[in-house]
C-alpha cells in the first residue's frame, strides 16, 4: 500500500526520486536531458513520494523522523527545508494543487483516531493549506482512501477507496461536495497517477 514514486518537474527537465545512501533515504534530482544527478540530503530518516510544486521551485514529500511521518517541503536547490505537519498522525502520498496553495494527502486523521486508546482512523484524503497550515479532512469517506490526485482545474480530486469492499477510483467534486465512483474493477485498483 505504501510506495514512493518518482515525479517530473512541471517543465519536464528534472525527475525527483528517492534512493538509498549509507542506509538512509536520500532525495535525488536527475536532469532528463543531458544527465546529471544532484543529491539533496535532508534532516530526516525517511523520504516518500516527492512531488514538485506547480511552479517547479519546491518539492513536497512525506518525511519520516523517529517513526513519525509528516509532510515536508524543500527548495529544489536543497535549501529551505521545512516540516509542514508536526504531530502523531501519519501523512502520506502528497500532491500539490494546480494553483500551488493546497496539498492533498492520505492520513489517519479522523474522528475514529484516539491516541490514548491506540485506535486509528482508516486513511482519509486530507487537505493542507500552505498559507495557513490548516488541515481539513474531506467529508464522507468510509473505508480506506489513498493516492489523491488533483484535476488540472483544481476543482476535484481523484483517489482510490475501498469503501465498497474493492479498491476503485473515486472523485470528490469541490463544487457540489459530492463523491462519485469512477471505476468498478473487480480485481481492484492499486493506484493512480496525475490525470488531465
Amino acid at each position: 500500500m505504501l510506495y514512493s514514486q518518482s515525479s517530473f518537474s512541471p517543465d519536464g527537465d528534472n525527475v525527483a526520486y528517492v534512493g538509498q545512501r549509507n542506509g538512509k533515504d536520500v532525495l535525488y534530482l536527475t536532469r532528463t536531458r543531458g544527465g546529471g544527478t544532484r543529491r539533496i540530503d535532508l534532516p530526516v530518516d525517511g523520504v516518500l513520494s516527492p512531488v514538485f510544486t506547480p511552479d517547479g521551485t519546491h518539492i513536497v514529500f512525506s518525511s519520516n523522523k523517529g517513526g513519525i511521518t509528516d509532510l515536508a517541503i524543500v527548495k529544489v536547490d536543497g535549501t529551505g527545508f521545512r516540516q509542514l505537519t508536526n504531530d502523531r498522525h501519519g501523512d502520506y502520498m502528497p500532491t500539490v494543487s494546480p494553483d500551488g496553495r493546497t496539498i492533498a494527502f492520505a492520513s489517519d486523521r479522523g474522528g475514529e483516531t484516539d491516541f490514548d486508546l491506540l485506535r486509528f482512523s482508516r486513511w482519509k484524503v486530507s487537505l493542507y493549506d500552505l498559507a495557513t497550515g490548516n488541515i481539513t479532512v474531506l467529508p464522507s469517506q468510509p473505508g480506506l482512501s489513498i493516492n489523491p490526485q488533483w484535476a488540472p482545474d483544481g476543482k476535484s480530486i481523484a483517489y482510490v477507496s475501498d469503501r465498497n469492499g474493492v479498491p476503485n477510483v473515486f472523485l470528490y467534486d469541490f463544487t457540489n461536495r459530492e463523491h462519485y465512483q469512477l471505476t468498478n474493477v473487480a480485481g481492484g485498483v492499486a493506484g493512480i497517477t496525475e490525470f488531465s
